[in-house]
Formats: C-alpha cells, structure tokens, sequence
C-alpha cells in the first residue's frame, strides 16, 4: 500500500519500519487503546442521566474504543512524526537527501507518509470493528458514519503529523516538537472546558464554544456516531456549554473538524520545507 505512494522517501522509511519494529508499534498503540477503554468504562454510561440508555456491551465498548482513538491518535502520530524527522536528521539522510533531484515537498510528504502508516492501519482496524457493531446493533449508527468518524479521525492524525514534522523541523529536536503535539492535543480536546467561567461574560457564547469545538476530535467523532458526550455528570457539570447555547447548534460537522485539519496540515507541511530550500 505504501509503496504505492512512489515517494523514495516514504518507501525507503517503510522499508526500515518492516519486520517486528514496526509490528512492536502497532501492537503497543493497539494495546494502549485497549487500556484507555478500559479506563474510560470507569466513567461513561454507569449513570442514567438522561433517557436510561444503556448499549450492549460490545457497542458500549467500540463507542469507547472511537474516544480512546480521538485522545490518543492525534498526539501519538505528531510525537511519531517528530521522532521520524529527528532520525533523519540524526542519521545524515535529510543532508543526504536535500542536494538530490527530490524537491523539499516531496521529502515532507514522504516522512509524512510514513509517519502515518500505524495509525492508519489501527483505524483501518477500528472501522472494521465498527462496521460489525453497528450491523449487529439496532441501527443508532450506520456503516456510512463509522467510516466518517474514523475518516476524521485519520484527518486529525494527518494534521498533527504535519505538526510535528514542522515543529521538528523548526525546533530542531524531537522532545520539543513532541511536547508541542501533545500539549495542541490537549488544546485541541479540552480546550473548550476553559469558556465555562466565562460563559456568564461572553457576548456570543454558541460562536465562542464552535471555535474551541471546531478542532476537537472527540467532539466530532460523537457528532459522526450520534453520541450525546454529555451523558455523564462530570462532563456536564465542568462544562455547562448547554446551558448557555441554547438551541443554537455549537457542535461543528464532523467535516469541518477534517477540513480544519486538512488546512493544519498544508499550513505545517508548507512550513517544514522552509529549512530545505535553497538558499
């Protein structure tokens, strides 16, 4: 699949990611997404705080399993992203590669790529889950918006892969790069709990809680799979967004949040090729 990317670069990083490495990656990310439902059972549908709805078990757990992806997946590609472009540059080969015939564009997408390649296929894997949870379910959520949730999911991977590989590229090490992926995650995620002592205050409290939703990728997978995040007690209660908005819609479409991490993505990929080009 990869390979058909025909980029040298992505192709030679596949290359060196094959064999138990690259299965060791896959494997702990599969795991760490096992862990975070696990966790996250702890907290989601043990209260009946609206109609009493309560899923079967294995839709309780794959509903889970999509907010463990949108807070893990993000971040975990930027952090990835950023470790793959330090090791080029620590190794020699971004030197290497930047007198040859490739253009600073191409050795970007090509580390981009090949940064992507775990999540990816993980997602590739959840929305196989999906599709069998939501045949077998009663219909709440359909094959077509399991795809789109994770099709976000990939788009916000996407973005802050591009993220890290710029923050790398400009910080010029991969614990920085790494940390600012992580910290625009937790922006990006929870971001929109800070509004809730300001809400009394704001002149337009729908438009202000939009924006901080725009780039949440939790809040766009629920929208996609008709999930009322606010099921809960101890989500309400921290962010009282409702009760503010009132009947104006604050939840941006699931394809806004992808768009905007579409334009993330070009924006920081755009700026990584900055230190590649001539001078």
């Amino acid at each position: 699949m990869w390979d058909g990317v025909r980029n040298p670069v992505a192709i030679h990083l596949a290359r060196e990611a094959r064999g138990w490495r690259g299965m060791a990656a896959i494997v702990g990310l599969v795991a760490a997404l096992v862990v975070a439902t696990g966790v996250l059972q702890q907290y989601w549908y043990q209260y009946d705080v609206y109609v009493g709805w309560q899923p079967r078990l294995y839709y309780r757990w794959f509903l889970l399993l999509a907010a463990a992806e949108a807070l893990l997946l993000p971040a975990w590609s930027g952090v990835r992203a950023a470790a793959i472009w330090q090791r080029l540059v620590a190794r020699g080969q971004l030197a290497d590669l930047a007198p040859t015939q490739l253009s600073p564009l191409t050795i970007v997408l090509g580390a981009w790529c090949a940064s992507l390649r775990p999540p990816t296929i993980v997602l590739l894997l959840a929305t196989g889950l999906g599709t069998v949870a939501a045949l077998l379910h009663d219909g709440t959520v359909t094959v077509a918006q399991v795809v789109i949730a994770h099709g976000v999911l990939l788009a916000a991977c996407g973005g802050m892969a591009g993220l890290g590989i710029a923050a790398a590229a400009c910080l010029q090490s991969a614990a920085l790069a790494s940390s600012v992926c992580v910290v625009a995650a937790i922006a990006a995620t929870g971001g929109v709990a800070t509004l809730a002592p300001l809400y009394p205050r704001l002149a337009a409290p729908a438009t202000w809680t939009y924006v901080a939703l725009l780039l949440n990728p939790l809040a766009a997978v629920a929208t996609a799979l008709n999930w009322d995040l606010l099921r809960t007690p101890w989500i309400y209660e921290g962010l009282r967004a409702a009760d503010y908005a009132g009947a104006a819609r604050v939840t941006p479409w699931p394809w806004e949040t992808a768009a905007g991490y579409a334009v993330l993505a070009l924006v920081a990929l755009g700026a990584a090729t900055g230190p590649l080009r001539p001078r």
